[in-house]
């Protein structure tokens, strides 16, 4: 089979499972006794296996669901589209993972996955009320946390960003993209020891002096950024980062005496 072909077939398939979604994916009684009938003809089972049966094909069928609603999610924010195309995309996604949720009601990926399309589309509000719904089904889910933290960080809500990383730091300590994500949030809301120890434990002495002067710069507070700088080349007088960004800020401070 040739390149061309595998292409076709496989746009084949995306149609496919989009009509599907589109037509609810919906899972019937008369489904799963079909597939019984198929899989164990002869078998006499009790109510109770085949209630069991039901409910493993129907966290099954979810799982099926999540998972096409989360390719047109993902297909949703490719720029070739048009903004009604991207629309069409979303909204068939969102059916998906409310399918899902119908037959799976803890079913955490789909959770996840309504939260981050309220997030693609810019709906600040109903994401951060979408991520918390899905936290209270799952309070200790890492990666609700920590997006859910990204979310209040991308509205510059420094606190309320703390709060989810902090927890979702403390579930993973060891998850150097949590900790840095965090240390840098404590740094914006001018937490700036606590932001030190955080950056300690994972980059060290010298380089969290570092992080918090790149932070201090970065909302102009060029004098502090200035003492952090000194701090991280005395405990590591080769840090090369540090030191370019001391020259740059003498340079700066020259040019403003001269205006």
């Amino acid at each position: 089979m040739d390149c061309r072909r595998s292409l076709h077939l496989a746009s084949l398939g995306l149609v496919c499972l989009s009509s599907w979604l589109a037509g609810g994916c919906f899972w019937t009684t008369t489904q799963a006794v079909t597939t019984q009938q198929i899989t164990s003809p002869s078998a006499q089972v009790t109510a109770d296996v085949k209630q069991d049966d039901e409910a493993t094909k129907k966290k099954k069928h979810a799982a099926s669901c999540v998972a096409g609603a989360e390719m047109l999610r993902i297909e949703a924010n490719a720029p070739k589209y048009t903004q009604a195309q991207r629309d069409d995309f979303r909204e068939r996604a969102k059916k998906g993972y409310e399918q899902a949720l119908r037959l799976d009601s803890k079913n955490a990926a789909a959770q996840l996955g309504i939260a981050r399309l309220c997030l693609d589309a810019n709906d600040h509000d109903l994401a951060v009320a979408a991520y918390q719904k899905a936290l209270k089904q799952n309070p200790k889910d890492l990666t609700l946390l920590y997006e859910l933290g990204m979310v209040h960080a991308r509205a510059k809500e420094w606190d309320r960003a703390v709060v989810h990383l902090k927890a979702a730091y403390e579930l993973a300590p060891d998850n150097k993209e949590c900790a840095g994500t965090l240390g840098h949030c404590l740094a914006r809301a001018g937490r700036i020891d606590e932001a030190l120890d955080i950056f300690r434990k994972t980059v060290g002495e010298a380089k969290a002096h570092f992080n918090v002067a790149r932070m201090l710069h970065h909302v102009n507070q060029d004098e502090l950024c200035r003492q952090h700088l000194e701090l991280a080349l005395r405990a590591d007088p080769q840090l090369v980062e540090a030191r370019d960004m001391l020259i740059q800020l003498s340079a700066k401070s020259v040019q403003s005496a001269r205006q």
